[in-house]
């Protein structure tokens, strides 16, 4: 074996292609290509191809670019320039026995396990011989086409000895002179193990071989006998088709017959019986619908088109529509769901111009000017004068025609999260101290390189600006081997000036590129932000009958209150602030947990607001203290305050009280055991409260109704406004992330306000609501279904 630049690489096919992607993209007739991803297939020149050949096939990469194509014998490369020739076979050592004369189908079939290397199957016959069936490999993986033959053998041509390269020979696939056949889908393995069946139409039955990454099998015929067809001209093909499904083979045949088989899928072994002949005058080309199952065949025939439904073995008749000819033209499947035939038009004996004629159900549309001569042009062969198509693999995906898998980059993910888009809902917030721990996710495989880019933006705009220079990160890694490892966290990556996301604040950019085998490219990009907040540090106050005083850790001295006074601050704290939360359990003498009687958590800035707050404004269930109303407007789902009466429910009980201070970074705790050792002191009057603790009972006090919760589709939220101001509101998810902005920062009339919002593209889960005020801030909790 001579091989040029040949490279095995490992890949994965599925053996089933959705049919969006199924059929080429661009089929190939000189001097013109054409794209048939439209309802209206359009052409554009395709480069050195001639005016007039008779077969013709093409291969082109995932973006529409030329690899390369094949016009009779000769290979052009993507400039149209010739790169070599689908070489005879020498059946001896004398050049005149060589077989020369090219058959009417060439099929390009990728190579399992290698990228952009392809077998090109063609039949070639002589003028006193018998076709055959054979291949050679076309490797575009660095370029320029560079073909693989069998050998090179010497021949006497003419009394001296020259050099032949000989195809490969594929035993046992032959007609008279002409070698219908089709290739499959895969039908089973992936990768460098992924196998098709080649089935072709010869002069004792039908051969069906195996199409692997080590090559194409000899065939295994099929009888006539055991195919119940005695007729040699039975057996002289004109075209042949496998289904989508591939579980029929079906072929046209020289004697005005059309004969279909079924074939298992997964074996290809003809199932007996299943042979069904129909006798269909001047039949040519034949084409199946697209369906897996029991699929249409369709067959240009002499005065008109016949539907072969194969469910039941009959079939009817439809025009070929106007002054249309599709009596000597091959069928293809076109990308846009239309069967093609080639429709000639004459000026006598002379060619002056054709159409692409559509045909979809029993109709035939309208035709599109196409001027392609394809006419087959052996005079040897019964099929001269026929114009060809493209030979396609039915079913298969033509979006990515490679023998290697194509692999995508899914996204990325950090710290678990899936990062929203800038112009969704804004940046996402990420800790300067915390790590950023990088996670992807791809399909198809594995990708082959890798690069990664952290770049400095401007801040959170829907069109944001790359910004350079001293003091902004410009991490770049370059395509490196592989993939970044998952779990790696991106603040260890430092850009040449040492910059890193562990030492800079500020808007940043994270784009992740991959590449497969192949080359081809995947690209995920999301905005961040590196937040660097003032480290929180509590100081919490609780308040007896004499005064403040410092917190007490021991149930066997603790703070000692009064019913109406108990209180708790905070306003000597520092640090950023964007929650506050309160847990008040009731405990024993022990400091054994009895049950919570309150928890809550409020998204604030602030710490000015809880400089005094009496733990009597604060709202608890029912489930506490029975139905007790308490004063004022506790509703919402609250049937009572802290302590019912100003402290009725609470004296001589022992409580602890947890207070914690969080921002996106890091939390600030406290807490202290107190005991309600008196009565009265100083009762609590809402109308008379300092203003501070006002407005945070405000927040508990509008008669806040959300529903439903949970919410699907619709969120209605219902309050009382208790004075014209602006409101805004929020949703943030449980990692304190901002998910969503129901509504802007709105001026709201006094009264009741009721809206509602569709929550319906919102991923399922549990957010917190903020509902913000000029002064105060509401939150509690929704889940999403």
């Amino acid at each position: 074996m001579k091989t040029i630049n040949k490279t095995i690489l490992a890949l994965t096919l599925l053996m089933l292609t959705s049919n969006i992607f199924a059929q080429q993209k661009t089929w190939t007739t000189p001097p013109k290509k054409w794209n048939m991803t439209t309802s209206t297939p359009s052409s554009t020149s395709l480069p050195g191809g001639a005016s007039a050949y008779s077969v013709a096939n093409g291969a082109y990469a995932e973006d529409g670019s030329l690899l390369f194509y094949v016009q009779d014998n000769e290979i052009r490369d993507d400039a149209g320039d010739i790169a070599g020739y689908l070489p005879n076979y020498q059946t001896s050592s004398d050049c005149e026995s060589a077989l020369s004369i090219i058959d009417a189908e060439i099929a390009i079939v990728p190579i399992p396990g290698a990228c952009k290397s392809f077998y090109v199957i063609y039949g070639l016959h002589g003028h006193m011989s018998p076709s055959k069936l054979f291949y050679i490999e076309v490797d575009c993986s660095s370029g320029s086409p560079v073909i693989t033959f069998d050998e090179t053998v010497y021949v006497n041509c003419f009394e001296d000895y020259v050099p032949s390269d000989q195809p490969f020979l594929i035993e046992n696939h032959g007609g008279t002179v002409n070698v219908a056949f089709a290739v499959s889908k895969v039908y089973t393995g992936s990768g460098a193990s992924a196998e098709r069946f080649l089935f072709s139409v010869g002069a004792y039955g039908i051969s069906r071989s195996i199409i692997s990454s080590s090559g194409i099998s000899s065939g295994t015929l099929t009888t006539n006998t055991t195919l119940g067809l005695t007729a040699s001209f039975d057996f002289e093909g004109i075209e042949a088709e496998i289904s989508w499904g591939s579980n029929y083979f079906a072929w046209s045949s020289a004697n005005g017959k059309v004969f279909t088989i079924e074939i298992n899928p997964t074996t290809g072994i003809y199932v007996n019986p299943s042979t069904e002949t129909y006798s269909i005058s001047g039949a040519k080309g034949i084409e199946f619908s697209n369906s897996t199952g029991n699929p249409y065949l369709y067959v240009a025939a002499a005065s008109d088109l016949k539907r072969i439904n194969t469910s039941n073995q009959t079939y009817s008749s439809f025009s070929w529509g106007g002054s249309n000819d599709l009596s000597n033209t091959f069928l293809e499947y076109g990308k846009n769901g239309r069967i093609y035939g080639v429709s000639p038009i004459y000026s006598g004996s002379t060619l002056t111009g054709s159409k692409l004629i559509p045909i979809v159900s029993t109709s035939v549309l309208t035709g599109i000017t196409a001027d392609i001569d394809s006419r087959y042009v052996s005079n040897s062969s019964s099929i001269y004068g026929i114009f060809t198509l493209p030979d396609q693999i039915d079913g298969e995906d033509y979006t990515y025609f490679n023998g290697l898998p194509k692999v995508t980059l899914t996204n990325f993910t950090l710290n678990s999260n899936i990062v929203s888009d800038v112009c969704d809902n804004g940046t996402d917030k990420y800790c300067q101290n915390a790590a950023i721990t990088f996670n992807a996710t791809y399909s198809g495989g594995t990708p082959s390189e890798y690069n990664l880019m952290i770049q400095a933006y401007s801040s959170n705009t829907c069109s944001p600006t790359q910004l350079t220079g001293a003091g902004y990160i410009n991490y770049q890694s370059g395509w490196q081997s592989g993939v970044l490892t998952n779990g790696t966290d991106l603040r260890t990556l430092p850009d040449g000036n040492s910059l890193n996301l562990g030492n800079i604040t500020g808007t940043v950019k994270i784009t992740y590129s991959i590449k497969d085998a192949c080359g081809t490219e995947s690209t995920y990009a999301r905005y961040i932000d590196i937040y660097d907040p003032v480290p929180l540090s509590i100081d919490l106050g609780i308040k007896t009958p004499s005064g403040w005083t410092t917190p007490s850790h021991s149930i066997g001295s603790p703070v000692n209150v009064g019913t109406a006074s108990l209180a708790y601050r905070v306003d000597g704290s520092t640090g950023t602030l964007s929650q506050l939360t309160v847990l008040i359990e009731e405990v024993d003498n022990t400091g054994a947990f009895i049950q919570t009687i309150y928890n809550k958590t409020i998204n604030t800035t602030s710490f000015s607001l809880y400089d005094d707050v009496n733990l009597n404004t604060l709202c608890v269930g029912s489930a506490v203290w029975g139905f007790n109303p308490g004063f004022g407007g506790c509703t919402g789902g609250y049937t009572g305050y802290f302590s019912y009466t100003n402290g009725q429910e609470s004296y001589q009980n022992y409580y602890k009280i947890t207070v914690t201070l969080s921002n996106l970074c890091g939390t600030s705790s406290d807490w202290s055991y107190f005991y309600v050792s008196s009565q009265g002191n100083s009762p609590v009057n809402p109308n008379v409260t300092e203003r501070k603790q006002q407005e945070v009972m405000e927040q508990e006090n509008n008669s806040l109704n959300i529903y439903p919760n949970p919410v699907t589709n619709q969120l209605t939220i219902e309050f009382n406004q208790s004075t014209d101001d602006a409101v805004e509101i929020s949703l943030t998810d449980v990692l304190g992330k901002q998910t969503r902005v129901l509504m802007p920062s709105t001026n709201v009339k006094k009264g009741n306000f009721n809206q509602t919002f569709d929550v319906s593209n919102l991923p399922a889960g549990m957010y917190s609501y903020q509902i913000k005020t000029s002064n105060t801030i509401q939150t509690g909790m929704i889940s999403k279904n």
